[in-house]
């Protein structure tokens, strides 16, 4: 008796966690690792922004300096060999930047979460659950146990549309970065493009100086007659 007695003693108790692993806790962690990932993703959205802006610079640069450089070349060799292929290019940046910029406008826009109440809106629903169970017996714990349930549904609410809007602006982030980098390369060629007439009117310019030049400086003539020392011509 006394070995069965202590046997039962020894008998583990099973906790409340251990029955609901699924419980309140769960899903506030949840929660919160959600908002966590939202916060990590507006940190990421900053460097796919600023190389937007920059390429945008690097377009609306060569747009403007498009007609000084073409202008100044002494022949048609641009167009014929790089004016095409320079359009051709600049058009195919302009279309992946605006596929890029609209990949980023759906990530900020579009996407509303849903937060937890604010710690008056929850004061106040406590008060009302008190008003509503004082004339029954038990009061405490029904007010207790309709405001933890009050809270779980909101935290199972807030989460899920939480990882709805994560995800969508994840793979919206993604489709932004992958057009973005392929703007970036064809913006590099395009710039490559749009050097080579300033190249070759630079060396014009340079050749055309020279020749110049050399039009206007007169040669060295020797005198028909030596002079003597005294100054005086034979």
């Amino acid at each position: 008796m006394i070995w069965r007695r202590s046997k039962q003693k020894q008998k583990p108790s099973v906790t409340t966690e251990a029955k609901d692993p699924w419980g309140f806790e769960f899903y506030e962690a949840m929660y919160k690792a959600e908002c966590d990932l939202r916060e990590k993703m507006l940190a990421r959205i900053a460097t796919p922004t600023a190389l937007t802006v920059a390429v945008s610079g690097a377009l609306g640069l060569m747009l403007k300096e498009y007609a000084r450089v073409a202008g100044g070349l002494p022949s048609a060799t641009y167009w014929d060999y790089f004016g095409y292929a320079f359009w051709v290019f600049f058009g195919f940046t302009c279309v992946t930047l605006a596929a890029s910029l609209y990949y980023l406008g759906r990530f900020w826009y579009g996407n509303e979460y849903k937060l937890m109440p604010t710690a008056a809106q929850l004061r106040e629903y406590h008060d009302q659950l008190k008003t509503h169970y004082a004339p029954y017996n038990g009061a405490d714990k029904h007010v207790s146990d309709s405001f933890r349930t009050y809270l779980l549904e909101k935290y199972v609410e807030c989460s899920t549309r939480a990882a709805d809007i994560n995800h969508l602006r994840n793979k919206r982030l993604y489709k932004a970065n992958g057009t973005l980098i392929i703007s970036s390369l064809l913006a590099l060629v395009t710039y490559g493009i749009f050097t080579v007439p300033t190249v070759v009117q630079v060396n014009a310019h340079e050749i055309a100086q020279a020749d110049s030049i050399r039009g206007n400086t007169a040669p060295c003539q020797q005198p028909a007659t030596p002079l003597r020392v005294t100054g005086a011509r034979e």
